[in-house]
């Protein structure tokens, strides 16, 4: 049987083709669901289970049991998989689709033989009849591949030599079925078939293999989904058909009794329906893989925080060790969260949420948008204070990411007894880093030592980047001076601009770092009255911001990490050139006025109060 005729034959007959189709759907719903419920899938055969490392790239393979998409690198879902699964309710499931799979293994090449022997058969019945061997077939490759990954971690690339020892053995599962033999009799079988038939398949396999690389080659700009869906039907198609030609040619077919068997009658209603699920099966994984459906299995009560974002200004910005931030208060920014009680301090949580953010684009401008996600946190302690957040190695996973801006990685705190909840997406990944991966997630905030506030310990100067969220069940102007205050505690001296430095603080009204940064001025050698300003710091905020709403705080505050804000002005006074930065408030306005000599180094500073 030739190719082109085996093919000719499943367009026209796919019910076959059903069988890998469902079997991926299958692996799919179960991979996307453990991501919620904490279980995961161990087979040796799906080595791109879940989230795959690598990118979705060309690839060309040839299929030896049944087709699987993970053969050509596409992950059987778009979210992140669990790392942190339970391993009793993991080797069950595994063991439930072991025994799945076994079974359609069967029944698929028990069908492909009977296109061969020209016998009309179920689906189902040549399940049942080669299950046995097949599923025992199926732990002894298991073993072998398991086997074979091991090694790999400890010989490295010696390990091909081990492999290629068990390419004589490649044709067990079609001699099973042909002959209908046991598995030991099958497996010496196979070994005299590929020495007869050797040239046949290396040539046939290289033709699978080259026609496979030109079919995920083409694919490259596709959406993920879309990616999914073609692969899943064209896959199943091109080697259903490689499968049948191989077994056909061991078979020892005439090719006119093949082609007469092509020939047979076609039931157009059956054929009509067989194509309908063919093409809702793809579809329906497709939707499974993004794990959109999750969001209906999490019957849990929900709690509604408003919030706040705030990120580095494309502006004046020092560095990484002085952050200061643009507040942006929306009553769109909010979250809504499934969060169990944390009264008995558990070790982990999970659940699911829904998060108001705002999303740039690749144009660079901003937009609100609804994001769903599913989270799981792990316990942390410091000074006996007890706060949860996901670990470096697991990430948030997004459900409704439609952008034009990839998939991000996201970062999830909750403390202060689950009245705070503090979110951060990373910086957008570029295409050419993973179409379906995801960046790998890294410390972007930490707590302070009394584990109620968090700190930003990254400054983010890309001005499309993502900013940082912060969501509370009471969010006061009380509550983000004291994180402001907690951030500058934990900022360095700015030896090259102290004076930008002082303004912020100033801005933010952070008078307690303002004092405790005035023996560094003094040991650098510049002259300033800070000291002077010790005693009167706090009646000034008092006086300026005491009778502000937050929102109106948050304008002040939210000018310390502008340009615009903070903008210095060359004066001279008595011959003397010096800079200023005029800071404006409700009452009054002070001047940071400050000088540098020749080498650029600060000689002076001082706060003035215009009268």
């Amino acid at each position: 049987m030739k190719f082109i005729d085996s093919l000719s034959f499943l367009f026209r007959q796919p019910k076959i083709v059903l069988i890998p189709i469902f079997l991926d759907v299958l692996l799919t719903l179960l991979v996307t669901t453990g991501a919620l419920w904490g279980f995961t899938i161990f087979d040796s055969f799906e080595i791109t289970i879940g989230n795959p490392i690598q990118p979705f790239q060309p690839t060309g393979t040839y299929p030896i049991w049944i087709p699987q998409i993970s053969d050509l690198k596409v992950p059987a879902g778009f979210i992140h998989a669990t790392l942190d699964y339970n391993v009793a309710l993991s080797l069950i499931i595994t063991a439930a689709f072991f025994v799945i799979k076994s079974f359609f293994i069967s029944g698929y090449l028990g069908s492909l033989k009977s296109v061969l022997t020209e016998e009309e058969t179920m689906i189902f019945h040549e399940g049942r009849y080669y299950f046995k061997r097949f599923f025992l077939l199926h732990i002894l490759f298991a073993i072998i591949m398991l086997v074979l990954t091991l090694l790999g971690s400890l010989i490295g690339p010696f390990v091909i030599v081990l492999f290629l020892l068990t390419i004589p053995y490649i044709l067990t599962p079609y001699v099973v079925v042909l002959e209908d033999c046991g598995i030991t009799e099958a497996l010496g079988e196979s070994k005299n078939l590929v020495q007869q038939h050797f040239w046949f398949l290396l040539r046939f396999a290289l033709l699978l293999m080259f026609i496979t690389f030109l079919l995920t080659l083409s694919l490259q700009t596709l959406p993920k989904s879309a990616i999914y869906i073609i692969i899943l039907i064209v896959y199943s198609f091109i080697s259903s058909a490689a499968i049948l030609t191989v077994m056909g040619r061991l078979y020892e077919k005439g090719e006119e009794e093949a082609t007469k068997e092509l020939n047979g009658k076609i039931h157009l209603p059956f054929l009509l329906a067989c194509y309908f699920v063919l093409f809702s099966l793809p579809l329906l994984g497709a939707n499974l893989a993004k794990g959109e459906y999750l969001m209906f299995l999490d019957f849990s009560e929900k709690q509604t925080f408003e919030g706040l974002s705030f990120r580095s200004a494309n502006g004046y910005i020092l560095d990484d060790t002085f952050p200061t931030y643009e507040w942006l208060n929306d009553e769109k920014i909010k979250i809504e969260l499934s969060l169990p009680s944390l009264k008995d301090e558990p070790d982990k949580i999970s659940g699911t949420g829904t998060v108001g953010i705002v999303a740039p684009t690749n144009s660079g401008k901003h937009e609100m948008k609804n994001v769903d996600f599913i989270y799981k946190l792990h316990k942390s302690t410091i000074n006996d204070v007890t706060y949860y957040r996901n670990s470096q190695q697991e990430s948030i996973s997004l459900l409704n990411w439609e952008s034009d801006i990839p998939q991000p990685a996201v970062t999830i705190m909750v403390n202060n007894e689950g009245n705070d909840v503090f979110f951060y997406l990373a910086e957008p990944v570029h295409p050419q880093d993973g179409v379906f991966g995801f960046q790998q997630t890294e410390t972007y905030f930490d707590v302070n030592e009394t584990g109620q506030i968090f700190l930003p310990i990254r400054n983010d100067t890309n001005m499309y980047s993502y900013p940082y969220y912060w969501f509370s069940t009471e969010l006061t102007k009380e509550k983000v001076s004291s994180f402001l205050e907690s951030k500058n505690n934990y900022s360095g001296f700015h030896l090259n601009d102290p004076g930008f430095q002082v303004a912020s603080l100033i801005r933010e009204g952070s008078y307690q770092t303002i004092i405790r940064l005035a023996p560094n001025l003094t040991e650098q050698n510049i002259q300033h009255n800070l000291d002077e300003w010790s005693t009167r710091w706090e009646g000034f905020f008092e006086d300026q911001y005491g009778n502000l709403s937050l929102a109106e705080y948050l304008t002040y505050a939210s000018k310390s990490a502008t340009y615009e804000g903070l903008e210095s002005h060359l004066t001279t006074e008595n011959g003397e050139e010096y800079y200023e930065r005029i800071l404006s408030f409700p009452t009054t306005e002070l001047k940071v006025r400050y000088s540098v000599n020749e080498e650029g180094q600060f000689e002076e500073l001082y706060i003035i109060e215009e009268q």
